[in-house]
């Protein structure tokens, strides 16, 4: 999980703007990049937690 939310991170930080993506913030792309993607792991980490939970629940409902 440290190394996908690293690399992540990474894009927003070292992207020198190649393949249409934004450059990174060492790339005078200023925060937008970086906030882009610290957004994008906010939101998949919610979506896990919510949606794990879910899953816990009906596996404790139906094993006990």
């Amino acid at each position: 999980m440290v190394n996908e939310i690293w690399g992540t991170v990474a894009v927003g930080l070292f992207s020198n703007g190649g393949n249409g993506v934004m450059p990174g913030l060492f790339y005078g792309g200023g925060a937008v990049q970086l906030g882009t993607q610290l957004m994008g792991i906010v939101s998949v980490a919610a979506y896990v937690i919510i949606v794990m939970f879910i899953i816990f629940k009906l596996i404790d409902k139906a094993v006990g």
